[in-house]
């Protein structure tokens, strides 16, 4: 099959996909059927007519319908395989906060956090199906609450967290695809039995667990939680602030184990092993060593994979160079865009809900954008053919020149592309991410990741010492750049949430760049300009409420006015960051103690209220009464009112305006992850 029809039937499969997991309600199973049976009519009519272009566009449309199905089918099988659990929507006025119950299961997962624990109970239901809750605690409870250990509870159990921002990222598709069912909070441990033999999952647990401590241990405060995620994939003890330094200068991509953690780890190895090999001459000359080497890197990418928690992000990386490795033993070439399409479908496959992940989208884009650019360069490329003729000084030069302005351009390809992303995901992007990768890149590839094996391998012998003093001194050389850059002026640019259109048309434009073999390639620039223009222009609610505790209206020249906050500080900075403000700018205090008013945008009156004498004024005279905490008399208002009787807690509302009317929109329950 020629290349561009390989590309063409992968991206119809993954786009039936995003298709399915974007509709807005749940869709029938009738669709699947109804996508199928069009397939067939136009495959059947090419091929009794010896169309090919109509064979072709059958193909894809087979193609298409198999994607939507099998992401139809992922989502029932999901929703019949795992539990249950109910879980009352008690939370009134009246009422609060949920009443403590009693649960017993298995600790799955428990992981200290710099302000208490995260911890996962494997629970089943009453017809005996597994679900997993996602509970929190004091700290001191992650150290006595193990992996695989049998425990009873008293937990206060509350429905999946709710999108802070309607529009916004949901936590309740990724939480249900993976089994959760619900969250609480630890009020009481009952009993705790460890004494039976943990399964291997829980013993993999245990192990990463304790690595983690012992990084944390034997590294500085800062370097350890560092060391512990790069290395296990337990992230909880990073600090707020070094966490925010990452995430603000670009480089927040390091934390995460992701393909260039996977590519560092085995392609140490790999190289390692060569480098020993090439010691012997005699042996290089008489056998392929390569292969053996590359089956050893994939025995330890797997170990690492295992070690790292496997998450979606380390299974795609490991599956991209799963593919690399097996390029090598069939001695076929390893960098193709074939081979990332394959690893694409192969997580697709396994996952089809990843599609919707950012993660997916961010590190197959890179990945793509950097094969194809290095595909057009490979073409052109002669110095390799010109080395041999060089000076040894012009031919170090020459490479030293090569390596930096490969890093440099690999950098900018990858950081525009994800940059591209995070604007439309997180309507936020570091400013000097291209600088801070450039000045940290060298040092998390020479001094960190190299040494992770190495320090893995000497700790039963207890000579690992040398190691990880190499690997601190590398982690923190990467947290002063990240803190540096970010004490700049401007280091980062809010935008602000974008139309939900400019990512599906960005995307095409970004595959047609990719994917397509001839110069019409370059019309995908088009859409992704004309998607940049519009970045940062989505339509946003005119007042924010979540329950009672944060208020957030937006004012008529710009700008976010907090008219109250009850602590809530993460859910407040969600909402400026959707309007493309910074929480700092909105004060630390509600500036609407007694009451105030403001016109908003759309020129829309808006009263907060905190006692209802006010009110019938306020009826006649606005277009949005807000009276938090106490329910309204019962008379008629010619205003939207939203009183205490309209709010939950935990449960977020936005006030919508059309230019000439008010609405309150509330998050979606039309699918099966949102109800």
């Amino acid at each position: 099959m020629r290349q561009n029809h390989f590309s063409m039937l992968i991206v119809s499969f993954a786009v039936a996909m995003a298709v399915f997991f974007g509709w807005p309600h749940e869709p029938p199973v009738a669709v699947s059927f109804a996508l199928g049976t069009l397939a067939l009519i136009v495959l059947q009519y090419g091929e009794q007519n010896l169309r090919p272009r109509v064979r072709r566009l059958g193909i894809l449309f087979l193609a298409f319908g198999c994607g939507f199905a099998w992401a139809q089918a992922y989502t029932h099988w999901q929703q019949a395989s795992t539990g249950q659990i109910y879980i009352a929507p008690n939370q009134t006025p009246d009422a609060p906060y949920p009443a403590p119950r009693l649960l017993s299961g298995v600790i799955d997962w428990s992981e200290p956090t710099p302000r208490g624990s995260r911890v996962d109970l494997k629970y089943r239901d009453h017809l005996g199906k597994p679900l997993v809750l996602r509970l929190y605690g004091g700290q001191a409870l992650a150290s006595q609450l193990a992996p695989g250990c049998q425990v009873q509870m008293h937990v206060a159990l509350e429905p999946l967290a709710l999108p802070t921002v309607v529009d916004g990222y949901d936590p309740r598709a990724s939480a249900w695809f993976h089994g959760q069912r619900g969250r609480g909070f630890i009020r009481q441990v009952e009993t705790l039995d460890c004494t039976l033999a943990p399964s291997l999952g829980h013993r993999l647990a245990r192990l990463r667990l304790k690595l983690a401590a012992h990084y944390r241990n034997t590294m500085s405060e800062e370097a350890g939680p560092v060391a512990a995620a790069l290395v296990t994939g337990v992230r909880g003890m990073i600090a707020k602030p070094v966490r925010e330094a990452f995430r603000h200068s670009g480089l927040a991509h390091m934390l995460a184990i992701s393909g260039l953690h996977m590519a560092l780890f085995a392609g140490s190895i790999y190289a390692l092993l060569r480098f020993l090999a090439a010691l012997w001459p005699g042996l290089i000359l008489r056998h392929d060593v390569r292969k053996p080497c590359a089956i050893v890197a994939l025995l330890a990418a797997t170990a690492y994979l295992a070690l790292s928690g496997a998450s979606v992000a380390t299974q795609r990386a490991y599956i991209m160079l799963a593919i690399f490795f097996l390029a090598i033993l069939l001695e076929r070439p390893a960098v193709t865009m074939r081979n990332v399409l394959w690893a694409a479908v192969i997580v697709l496959l396994w996952r089809p809900n990843a599609i919707m992940h950012v993660g997916f989208q961010m590190s197959f884009a890179a990945v793509m954008a950097l094969v194809a650019v290095y595909e057009a360069w490979q073409r052109r490329d002669t110095l390799y053919t010109r080395m041999e003729e060089m000076a040894p000084l012009q031919r170090w030069l020459r490479m030293g020149w090569r390596y930096g302005s490969g890093l440099a351009l690999t950098s900018l390809i990858a950081g525009t592309v994800t940059g591209y992303l995070a604007l439309l995901h997180f309507h936020q992007i570091g400013t000097y991410g291209l600088p801070s990768n450039l000045l940290a890149m060298p040092i998390f590839a020479t001094l960190i990741m190299p040494m992770t094996p190495l320090s893995l391998l000497m700790i039963p012998a207890g000579g690992e010492a040398a190691f990880s003093a190499v690997m601190q001194v590398g982690i923190e050389a990467v947290i002063a750049i990240a803190q540096y850059i970010t004490s700049f002026d401007g280091a980062l640019w809010k935008s602000g949430a974008s139309p939900a259109w400019v990512l599906p048309l960005a995307g095409l434009g970004f595959i047609a760049l990719c994917l397509v073999p001839n110069r019409y390639r370059w019309l995908g620039l088009a859409p992704i300009f004309l998607g940049l223009v519009f970045i940062g222009s989505g339509h946003r609610p005119i007042a924010h409420l979540f329950g009672n505790d944060v208020i957030v209206a937006q004012k008529a020249e710009g700008g976010l006015l907090l008219m109250r906050q009850n602590k809530r500080a993460f859910e407040l900075g969600r909402i400026a960051q959707f309007h493309g403000q910074d929480i700092s700018a909105l004060g630390g205090e509600s500036q609407c103690e007694n009451g105030c008013g403001l016109i908003s945008k759309d020129r829309m009156t808006i009263a907060y209220l905190t006692h209802p004498r006010r009110l019938a004024v306020a009826c006649q005279q606005t277009d949005l009464v807000i009276l938090p905490f106490i329910p309204a008399p019962d008379y008629p208002c010619a205003a939207l009112l939203i009183d205490e009787s309209s709010l939950r807690r935990n449960v977020p509302l936005q006030v919508v305006s059309d230019g000439r009317n008010l609405s309150i929109k509330k998050a979606a329950r039309s699918r099966l992850w949102e109800q």
